[in-house]
Order: structure tokens, then C-alpha cells, then sequence
């Protein structure tokens, strides 16, 4: 399947494929994250011994929502400039050096974001192994659910981001002299 979406992502312009990203993976991951908030709420209330084998999940599922915000708020905004900046046929070469030091901040954020997703996918593993010592409830049930599925699209986007998303924004930068 990424196969197909690499495909299909590379063809979008920058402005497209950051309204996909945002529609088809960021949205759908806060509604994972708030249903795997809702059922490690639901396990608090079932004992001391169950509150230590949360904390795992619930520091990984900060992370992401870490992650999401970083993107909503800084990215996409950022995305949408670039985007228009592109259209306009800006030249930030012309721009007294403001906006090379906003540019490459992105690019270098994107990278450090990326380090610390590797990061955690490496953590939901781990979490997820947990598992053996549980009892088998619902909430865990659905709590590990959310969680896998987390898992799988962090996976996608991370790849899709490295190898598309961030190529868009180089080339878009060195289209309007950013870097120069």
C-alpha cells in the first residue's frame, strides 16, 4: 500500500498533498488519540496496578499529540505560505535574510520532529510487548487497538513525509530563492 501512495502523493503540489496529509492522517490520528485517552481514563478508575502499566501509553500518545500540534500549527501554516510565496513568484533573496533563517528553521524542525517519531514508534513496540501482564479487559483491548493503528499511520506518514512532503518543500524553497 505505501507503494501506491507514494504514487499518488508525488504527484500533488505542495498546497495538495499538505491538505491530504492534514485530512486523510492528522485528523484521523487526534481521533485516535482522543479514544485512547477515553479508554485509559475508563482503566484509571480500576486500580493502582493498572495506573503504572499506563503511564507507557500515555506518554506515548503525548508524543504524538506533540507531533500533530507541531504540525497543525507550525507546518501546515508555513505549508500554505510556501505554497502562495510559490505562486507569486517571490524572491527571498530580496528579503534581507529574514526569510532564509525562517526557512531552513522548518526544514531542520522537520528533521529533529522526524528523529523523535523513530523514537517513538520504537516506544510503541516496546509498550505494545507489555501486554503479557495484563488482565484482559476492554478498555486495555481497545487502548492497545488505538494504539496499533497509531502505530501503522505514524509508520506511513513518517516515510511519506521523508520522502515526498520534504522534497516538495526544498524544491519549493529553492524556487524562490530561500537558501540563496
Amino acid at each position: 500500500m505505501i507503494h501506491t501512495l507514494f504514487a499518488q502523493y508525488r504527484n500533488y503540489k505542495l498546497q495538495e498533498l499538505a491538505d491530504h496529509f492534514y485530512k486523510e492522517y492528522y485528523t484521523t490520528m487526534e481521533g485516535l488519540c482522543k479514544s485512547a485517552g477515553v479508554a485509559a481514563n475508563k482503566l484509571r478508575g480500576k486500580g493502582a496496578a493498572i495506573m503504572e502499566h499506563l503511564l507507557p501509553y500515555t506518554k506515548v500518545v503525548a508524543e504524538i499529540k506533540e507531533y500533530l500540534l507541531y504540525r497543525k500549527d507550525i507546518l501546515f501554516p508555513y505549508l500554505g505560505e510556501l505554497s502562495r510565496k510559490n505562486k507569486e513568484g517571490h524572491d527571498c533573496s530580496a528579503c534581507k535574510g529574514g526569510c532564509k533563517t525562517a526557512h531552513m528553521g522548518i526544514v531542520m524542525d522537520v528533521a529533529v520532529s522526524h528523529a523523535h517519531i523513530h523514537n517513538t514508534l520504537e516506544e510503541i513496540k516496546a509498550v505494545s510487548l507489555q501486554e503479557k501482564d495484563v488482565p484482559d479487559e476492554y478498555e486495555r483491548k481497545m487502548l492497545q487497538n488505538e494504539l496499533s493503528l497509531l502505530e501503522s499511520m505514524l509508520t506511513e506518514l513518517y516515510y511519506l513525509e521523508q520522502e515526498v512532503l520534504l522534497p516538495k518543500i526544498k524544491n519549493a524553497q529553492k524556487n524562490i530563492h530561500a537558501n540563496s
